[in-house]
């Protein structure tokens, strides 16, 4: 259970997944413990794997970038790769399994003015997609 703290909270303050070359051997040696035992964390108590673990982190920072203005002539693949993600296959799908839906349709929800509506229909969609596997919520920024 600590380990479970220590992993949550170091995913919050230090945001290591921003890094697209994050290793599970990275997070351990920061949590001072091995990849055997973070494995079993991942497991056992998160029930997902790494990839899938560090993947719903990189998309909820794609959702908080894809919200700021500023961002809004930015592409799907580059704010992407922005989160942390190397290519844009592999966040197509890690978005489609994470939240139920493609990132095109969700940036067309955000352009139609409903920002606020689409991050909580996100939100919702994401939890009841995958509520067992759920990370802890992200705060919203």
């Amino acid at each position: 259970r600590r380990l479970q703290q220590a992993l949550l909270r170091y995913m919050e303050e230090k945001q290591p997944y921003l890094n697209p070359d994050l290793q599970m051997a990275d997070l351990a040696k920061a949590l001072g413990c091995s990849t055997h035992t973070l494995s079993q964390l991942f497991s056992v108590q998160l029930h997902r794997n790494y990839y899938d673990f560090i993947a719903e982190y990189r998309i909820k920072a794609f959702q908080r970038l894809a919200q700021q203005p500023a961002n809004h002539n930015l592409t799907i693949t580059a704010l992407a790769e922005q989160c942390g993600f190397k290519s844009r296959n592999p966040f197509l799908v890690a978005f489609k399994k994470t939240t139920g839906m493609t990132p095109k349709d969700y940036m067309k929800r955000l352009r139609r003015g409903n920002d606020r509506n689409s991050w909580r229909f996100l939100s919702e969609s994401s939890s009841s997609h995958h509520k067992r596997n759920q990370v802890p919520a992200l705060k919203k920024w």
